[in-house]
């Protein structure tokens, strides 16, 4: 026991870790395959194990890779594996990181840790651009100059290699900075194995470079003649850029200095002089690629025509303000120019928007103020002064009214007068003011309206009536339905009794006996206005209104004096007479 002992002691105690083949590690069809293996560091000879490999134990005779080695195929009964397992299955490492193989001698208690590390963990890359302007949009863009360079770090086994690939090719290894000076979009992917064999997913960078400058045009804005330019003329500056975008268009007129920067506006020339010029300009691109400058030759013109306004149509001059005009009123527009003829003239109306001018108009349709602005433009795009001409426009016609200075009553739409009764019109305006009246009866001719008028034929007329404006607007026509009613109510009374008698009265005249307590009911028929009502007066008291049928309950003469009126003073009167007494 001792002896086995003393040469157990002796013997130098060496672990050596057996491997079964490595499943490939690939996690897409384009990077390489890597077999998972072993690494011992030539330095530090610390032992890297691959974490998904098992392992067995032997022990070595002496610490020379070629020793003679013996795998340990018993398995104390305490432990969690049979021997078959063990032998069969080996042992799989759980963690990353250290991992440590214990010896304990039983009988002298000396302990040996033998350590070594587990490596289940790949690489982490990156890839660095630089010596090239970038531009971060959708896509990412890069100038000239473009480099690259890649580097890993790996925590345990570390990196073995790091390996790329463009645009599909087979992934290369890595060695030294790469240079990307083709002019088209990239597809870089890149990954690095650690010394161990565990490779990391591919990554993916997407960008483009892009070697050409933009292509910059002008365009010349409103009014010129070939390389001849007016005072109104812009120029319009548009790039293009296939590639990474427009970053800046810059210009300048003549031996200026310095370029200005074009914000999109269109560049005037009002500010030059007449004469000779020239407009230079170019653009760079998001990657500070820059085009040669372009030089453009002109030449400036400045002369401007004469306009002039005329109103055609509807116009009245107040005595004060300015003048009215209608809806039916046109504004016209002419223009004269002393060299090389007007091109067009342009106005507006209430606002700074012009318009060009190509035949009279008419002013807005709303009533109130308006200004006309009016101006001319050459065929050099040249441009006068702009002038105004304010006005006031009168859309709304005058409003006539009809009254009666005489008996007239009015009942549901239909009005009642008599031949005495005068028609009286009239008219308001709120604006330019009433120019005249005018009316129509029936089927008769028109008439302008001057003083109070009478009808006096009888009868039921359609009566229209209009007004106009100093600008003649028109008011629709106006109507009403007038009834000429000349003709007095007619009077009846009715006795409740028949008279008993006839006789003679104080003043001799024959007259009808009633007895007493005879009731007499008045009544009046009109054919058209209407009863205004009845009044009577008894024995020539005081008169009074009828309302209720009258009593005569004393003997005695009795004359009734009778009067009754329509409702535009139609009147007629009546007497009569009898006698009351009892009967004999």
């Amino acid at each position: 026991m001792l002896k086995s002992k003393n040469i157990l002691r002796g013997l130098v105690f060496y672990v050596l870790l057996l491997s079964v083949s490595a499943p490939t590690f690939a996690q897409m069809a384009e990077p390489l395959q890597h077999e998972l293996h072993v690494f011992v560091n030539p330095e530090t000879k610390f032992v890297f194990w691959p974490k998904d490999l098992k392992f067995w134990v032997r022990l070595a005779t002496s610490p020379e890779d070629n020793a003679p080695s013996f795998l340990l195929r018993e398995v104390a009964p305490q432990s969690e594996l049979t021997a078959d397992q063990y032998f069969t299955e080996g042992i799989q490492l759980e963690i990353t990181g250290r991992q440590f193989i214990r010896w304990y001698n039983y009988v002298t208690r000396d302990t040996v840790i033998l350590k070594f590390y587990a490596d289940g963990e790949s690489p982490g890359s990156k890839v660095t651009f630089f010596d090239a302007p970038i531009f971060k949009g959708d896509r990412t863009f890069y100038g000239r100059g473009l480099k690259s360079s890649l580097e890993s770090t790996d925590e345990l086994a570390g990196v073995a290699d790091i390996f790329y690939s463009i645009d599909g090719e087979s992934f290369k290894t890595y060695e030294n900075n790469l240079v990307l000076d083709q002019e088209k979009p990239y597809h870089f992917r890149y990954y690095a194995v650690d010394n161990v064999g565990y490779a990391e997913t591919p990554k993916t960078v997407e960008f483009s470079v892009d070697l050409t400058p933009p292509t910059t045009r002008h365009e010349t804005i409103t009014n010129f003649i070939d390389d001849v330019l007016s005072n109104s003329t812009t120029f319009k500056l548009a790039s293009t850029d296939e590639i990474s975008g427009l970053d800046k268009i810059f210009y300048k007129f003549d031996d200026s200095a310095d370029f200005l920067e074009y914000k999109g506006e269109n560049i005037s020339v009002a500010a030059l002089g007449d004469g000779d010029h020239h407009l230079k300009y170019f653009s760079s691109d998001k990657v500070a690629n820059s085009e040669v400058v372009v030089d453009y030759p002109f030449y400036l013109d400045k002369v401007a025509p004469e306009p002039g306004i005329e109103i055609v149509g509807d116009r009245y001059t107040p005595v004060e303000g300015n003048d009215f005009v209608s809806s039916r009123s046109s504004i016209k527009l002419s223009a004269t120019d002393n060299k090389i003829g007007v091109d067009y003239i342009e106005y507006a109306i209430n606002t700074v928007q012009f318009s060009k001018y190509d035949a009279p108009f008419s002013g807005p349709s709303v009533a109130g103020d308006f200004k006309v602005s009016y101006d001319a433009v050459d065929k050099l795009g040249n441009k006068s002064e702009i002038l105004e001409l304010p006005l006031q426009m009168d859309i709304k016609p005058p409003v006539s009214k009809y009254d009666f200075s005489g008996p007239h009553h009015a009942q549901k739409g239909t009005i009642w007068i008599t031949r005495e009764t005068p028609v009286v019109l009239s008219a308001t305006d709120d604006a330019c003011g009433v120019l005249k009246t005018e009316y129509k009866i029936q089927d008769e001719s028109m008439v302008q309206y001057s003083d109070p008028f009478k009808i006096e034929e009888e009868g039921q007329y359609l009566f229209n009536y209009w007004s106009y404006d100093n600008v003649n607007n028109r008011e629709p026509d106006q109507s009403v339905l007038l009834i000429v009613d000349n003709t007095a109510p007619r009077i009846s009374e009715t006795f409740s009794i028949v008279p008993n008698d006839t006789t003679q009265n104080s003043k001799g005249d024959t007259v009808l006996v009633y007895p007493r307590f005879t009731s007499v009911f008045l009544a009046t028929v009109d054919n058209s206005a209407g009863l205004a009502g009845i009044w009577y007066s008894i024995n020539d008291a005081a008169e009074q209104k009828f309302v209720e049928t009258l009593f005569f309950n004393e003997n005695g003469e009795y004359t009734v004096k009778v009067r009754s009126q329509d409702h535009v003073g139609n009147e007629s009167s009546k007497t009569f007479s009898f006698i009351i007494r009892d009967e004999k």
